[in-house]
């Protein structure tokens, strides 16, 4: 029992900071092809499962793309704070 709370613990953590992650994102006047790329990607394999059963198989491709979108607007707000603090 204590290893479902675990993981869904995660899965909620990872899903939660991921979608405010991709609401500020987004929300950047200027997206980077790296940033199509990555939402394309999570978009594509969401429509070709979304017919299907949600089944564990079908989302592990997608977690190490959560955790990466997850990471962007850090390393990007980061960036900013570095530069203002060099000039």
């Amino acid at each position: 029992m204590a290893m479902i709370v675990l993981t869904e613990g995660y899965y909620y953590s990872l899903g939660i900071t991921f979608l405010i992650s991709l609401f500020l994102l987004l929300k950047r006047e200027k997206l980077s092809p790296r940033t199509c790329l990555i939402v394309g990607t999570i978009l594509y394999f969401t429509l070709i499962y979304l017919p299907f059963i949600a089944e564990g198989r079908f989302h592990m491709p997608l977690i190490p793309l959560f955790a990466i979108v997850a990471c962007i607007p850090k390393s990007y707000f980061d960036m900013k704070s570095a530069k203002a603090e060099i000039q």
